[in-house]
């Protein structure tokens, strides 16, 4: 089979998609927020039809909504850490400063 064939290079890309590594909060955030702004220029846009209008409003609540999880997702993840090295620090037998 060659290597060259459509069903080959699919595949291919599958498994490289699959390799992609995780990503992260930081990552997911900026995405999101990018992906508010862009969709606020349409929103903006006097050209925008009242079909798109809509769309650019569904889009812009729903990415609005996963941003403030990923936000609040942020801040108990460094309160979680926080509060797990303060119990370090007791076990330990030291205050935690």
């Amino acid at each position: 089979m060659p290597a060259d064939t459509k069903t080959h290079k699919a595949r291919s890309a599958k498994k490289r998609r699959r390799i992609r590594k995780m990503g992260d909060l930081t990552d997911a955030r900026r995405k999101l927020w990018q992906a508010i702004t862009s969709t606020e220029d349409v929103l903006l846009d006097p050209q925008t039809d009242a079909i798109m209008l809509l769309k650019a409003v569904h889009a812009i609540t729903s990415a609005s909504t996963a941003y403030a999880k990923l936000i609040e997702v942020g801040e108990l993840e460094a309160r979680l850490a926080e509060l797990e090295k303060s119990l370090a620090h007791q076990r330990n037998g030291r205050a935690y400063a």
